[in-house]
C-alpha cells in the first residue's frame, strides 16, 4: 500500500482520528493526525507509534494490519464496536 493510500486510525492515546500522508507545495512530506495534530516524519516513526499504542492498548490490534511496509489500516468492521468509547477512556500521557 502507497503512503497515498494510507488509511489507518491515530495510535495516540486518547485519539480516535485518522492518519493522513501529507504532501506540502513546499517543505517534506509527512504523516499527521488531523484530529490531535500529531506528526510522524517517517514512515518508521509511524510504524513505531504503532507498536507502542499495540502493547498497551490490546482492543487497537483488530484496527491494524501487518504489512511488508509496516502497519496499515485494517477493516472498520473488524474493530472492537466499542472501539472509540475505549479510546476516548485512554489515560492521556
Amino acid at each position: 500500500m502507497s503512503n497515498d493510500e494510507l488509511t489507518l486510525r491515530c495510535p495516540e492515546d486518547g485519539c480516535i482520528g485518522w492518519v493522513s500522508f501529507v504532501k506540502p507545495r513546499s517543505g517534506d512530506s509527512f504523516f499527521g493526525c488531523g484530529e490531535c495534530g500529531t506528526v510522524w516524519r517517517t514512515r518508521d516513526e509511524l510504524n513505531a507509534a504503532i507498536d507502542a499504542i499495540l502493547a498497551k492498548c490490546e482492543y487497537r490490534r483488530a484496527s491494524y494490519v501487518r504489512t511488508q511496509e509496516g502497519w496499515s489500516g485494517a477493516s472498520l468492521e473488524d474493530e472492537d464496536p466499542k472501539y472509540e468509547e475505549l479510546v476516548e477512556e485512554e489515560p492521556v500521557v
